[in-house]
């Protein structure tokens, strides 16, 4: 199976990966669903799940720190979504995603393929993945 991940300014909402697939049109031919980049175009993360969960062969979970656009939120490394808000990559399950309920969506929905974690924080790699990990698992088995 090929997928295309919902990332970068062509693709990255939800309708956009939907109309890729249509055009491509193969049974082998999915996505990769990473649940934090909908919200670099200020999408809601839980939306975007639900739309493409179906379509998806595999699923990528991160988090993030949100700041609406007119609150600064000053140093570190914050990026711009598409309509100015700041985004920052947290530890998952520290951030400000509603990872619990796109979870329990993901679980619910009967999805048995594989899910990765991406940890994009400022905290040191190796032990932000580690609690990342440790909170991804705990919130599943809550799910």
């Amino acid at each position: 199976t090929t997928t295309i991940e919902n990332h970068g300014v062509s693709v990255q909402a939800s309708d956009r990966v939907q109309r890729v697939l249509q055009a491509v049109d193969r049974p082998n031919f999915k996505t990769t669903l990473d649940i934090g980049n909908f919200l670099c175009v200020d999408e809601q993360p839980l939306v975007g799940v639900k739309r493409n969960l179906p379509l998806a062969s595999l699923v990528h979970v991160k988090d993030f720190y949100y700041r609406p656009f007119d609150q600064d939120p000053g140093g570190g490394k914050w990026f711009r979504t598409s309509h100015g808000n700041y985004l920052r990559g947290s530890i998952f399950g520290q951030g400000d995603l509603d990872v619990r309920r796109i979870l329990r969506l993901i679980k619910e929905s009967g999805y048995d393929g594989d899910i990765t974690l991406e940890f994009e924080g400022m905290e040191e790699c190796r032990e932000g993945t580690r609690l990342g990990l440790d909170n991804l698992k705990r919130l599943w088995e809550e799910a």
